[in-house]
């Protein structure tokens, strides 16, 4: 957690004290995902992968008053060929929109099954508002926590995970990284068992206006046409892959429930 706080002493804001309209927000990301305990060196190797590639992707989150977009800046993963690998590692979607005027949300992505595609989803974070505070970047930010989400669905089974946002109602903008958002401010910091999201850069009230990508260029299908065209296509080493993923899952929130 230390890169966190050296990164936010040299943190760029552009602050205005009008009225938010708009904003661009830049994030990083730092990995820590945890080894299930019956990894056969698959998942090492990604977590080295990860470790060794989280400086190198950004993350940008442009917003107004009705709705967002949050996206990875394209970059060259050296031992990372693909961000979209990088991102699907550590359940972190390449681009994500939402909106306040209803309840639609969308998530792109992209596999050799379907191809380029966006799902839908009608899911918003359950957050516990509490009164914990700290200082990041120069911002008094509010503590709230939720079930974790990967973007498919909230755990609500035996093993629930937790994330935790940092928010700030000095930039009342309910948005933030990964889809995550309806808090009464912007999501300054957001941490789970397997990243954490830290602001890199702020800008607000921009001229002109930033783009926000709605997504409506990608074929829209629901998460069961999806999940129906992979599990037809599913290799031995994918199955494996999300068996170990869900006994990661499964140890991550033993050992949270331990320290709660």
């Amino acid at each position: 957690m230390n890169k966190i706080y050296i990164i936010i002493t040299t943190l760029l804001i552009t602050f205005c004290n009008a009225q938010v309209k708009n904003g661009l927000i830049q994030y990083g990301v730092i990995s820590h995902m945890p080894i299930p305990s019956n990894d056969d060196g698959y998942f090492t190797d990604i977590v080295r992968k990860a470790n060794a590639s989280d400086t190198l992707v950004n993350y940008t989150l442009t917003f107004n008053n009705k709705e967002s977009c949050f996206f990875t800046n394209p970059v060259l993963l050296k031992e990372y060929s693909s961000y979209h690998r990088f991102n699907s590692g550590l359940m972190i979607k390449s681009q994500y929109y939402t909106s306040t005027t209803d309840s639609i949300h969308k998530y792109y992505e992209n596999d050799d099954v379907v191809g380029e595609y966006v799902i839908a989803m009608e899911k918003e974070a359950k957050w516990t508002l509490t009164q914990e505070t700290k200082m990041i970047g120069g911002y008094l930010c509010y503590k709230a926590t939720s079930p974790f989400y990967n973007g498919e669905r909230w755990f609500d089974d035996s093993h629930k995970l937790d994330v935790t946002a940092w928010y700030t109602t000095k930039i009342p903008a309910p948005f933030g990284p990964n889809g995550y958002h309806g808090l009464p401010g912007l999501i300054i910091e957001l941490q789970s068992y397997i990243s954490t999201f830290y602001i890199k850069k702020i800008d607000l009230n921009i001229t002109p206006e930033p783009n926000i990508n709605n997504l409506n260029n990608y074929k829209l299908i629901t998460l069961g046409q999806k999940n129906k065209l992979l599990s037809k296509t599913l290799s031995p080493e994918m199955r494996k892959f999300m068996e170990d993923t869900e006994l990661q899952k499964k140890e991550a929130a033993e050992k949270q429930n331990k320290t709660k």
